[in-house]
């Protein structure tokens, strides 16, 4: 059974379709409101899943892959529409830095689970969820046709990218960790 947690955030997976028809079409206010919804739903469901010790594994995959699809998604589609466009490099980084944080992920789950029988989990770092943080206030701010977004984007990119070293710099760490296990095995 799925419990409400998990609910909350399978909703947020649910609305990214209609959050592309809205920017699509040009309906700013509700492309806005969506993701308004998702971003304070995505602190919500966390917040429930943690202090009433609803915490899944199913939870634990799909909060994270919600947050990615919400930002991935937004900020392709604000590349494209919108009276004030996220440049596209911008776009491509952020897209960029996700798929090859979720590939290492993929690859360090299945290599050191063949090295030591053990599946890894990576946490979120601070810097992960400070990008995560700029990332959403960079689509709001653009939503909102605010000009100075582009600063915030700016610094948002600077930390992503400090991000992907510590993430890449803490998996290749875990990995030599878990040879070195199957080494002695």
């Amino acid at each position: 059974m799925i419990n409400t947690p998990n609910k909350i955030t399978v909703l947020r997976i649910f609305l990214i379709p209609a959050l592309v028809i809205s920017l699509i079409y040009g309906y700013k206010n509700i492309a806005l409101g969506i993701f308004c919804f998702s971003a304070i739903t995505d602190a919500l469901d966390g917040f429930i899943a943690r202090f009433f010790g609803k915490i899944t594994k199913l939870g634990s995959f799909i909060d994270p892959l919600a947050d990615k699809l919400l930002i991935v998604t937004s900020f392709l589609f604000l590349s494209f529409f919108g009276d004030l466009r996220i440049p596209f490099w911008i776009s491509v980084l952020v897209v960029s830095r996700d798929v090859i944080i979720s590939l290492g992920w993929g690859l360090l789950y299945l290599l050191t689970d063949c090295f030591s029988g053990d599946k890894i989990v990576i946490p979120p770092s601070y810097l992960g969820k400070l990008t995560t943080i700029l990332q959403m206030l960079t689509i709001f701010l653009y939503l909102l046709s605010i000009k100075w977004a582009y600063w915030i984007a700016l610094l948002m990119i600077l930390i992503a990218i400090s991000s992907t070293i510590d993430y890449l710099i803490k998996g290749s760490k875990m990995f030599n960790h878990a040879k070195e296990i199957k080494r002695k095995v």
